[in-house]
């Protein structure tokens, strides 16, 4: 037989199992027969070498089976095993801060040029911001290759890649600036990342 010790909420705490705990009962014996030398079974009296507590409640292995496959979703109500659906965990800073960080690495189409933000890619389209800079003031009308998010090459002159960077990098700073809204408001939204949140793509 398997018991359990279960909190005030009808969790489990501890399981037990009488072939391994021993039993809560041992048998109590009479006078053996003479013939036989067989001593007959009278009664039952509580076994001082059983290791389950006596708050522990007797379930079926059903229910104990159950119990385990479902951690968290299953609870004791007194007499049955139920299903529990434990409400959803309150939004955290930490969750809104990594909807950010999803939306910058993903990026956006900025005059058809699709900018991503992953760490290499800023860097990239920062090193060409600053060199197409020098060009500006040189004079220098060359045209730099920018390959995109889509792995598609565009020909942009200098002032081109110096635009395509301010506006990528006030994309950015706009997307802080929906995440420090959202964190400010209590409790934050459970739809935290739905788009009307954020700046449009």
């Amino acid at each position: 037989m398997k018991f359990a010790t279960f909190d005030t909420s009808g969790n489990p705490t501890t399981f037990y199992a009488e072939d391994v705990h021993g039993e809560r009962l041992r048998p109590v014996y009479g006078e053996a027969d003479p013939e036989t030398g067989i001593a007959p079974v009278i009664g039952e009296e509580p076994n001082p070498d059983c290791l389950i507590p006596a708050g522990a409640v007797a379930i079926t292995d059903a229910h104990w089976l159950e119990l385990l496959t479902y951690p968290g979703q299953r609870r004791w109500d007194g007499a049955a095993v139920v299903v529990y659906t434990p409400p959803p965990e309150p939004i955290t800073g930490d969750d809104v801060n990594r909807e950010r960080a999803r939306r910058i690495v993903a990026g956006k189409v900025i005059d058809g040029v699709y900018v991503t933000g992953r760490d290499e890619d800023a860097r990239n389209l920062t090193n060409l911001m600053l060199g197409a800079q020098l060009r500006i003031t040189a004079g220098d009308t060359t045209p730099t290759t920018y390959r995109d998010g889509n792995n598609v090459d565009h020909v942009l002159s200098p002032e081109q890649i110096v635009l395509l960077w301010q506006q990528s990098a006030a994309y950015v700073s706009a997307l802080y600036a929906a995440s420090w809204a959202l964190k400010a408001l209590d409790p934050i939204p459970a739809d935290y990342t739905a788009d009307q949140y954020w700046p449009t793509v």
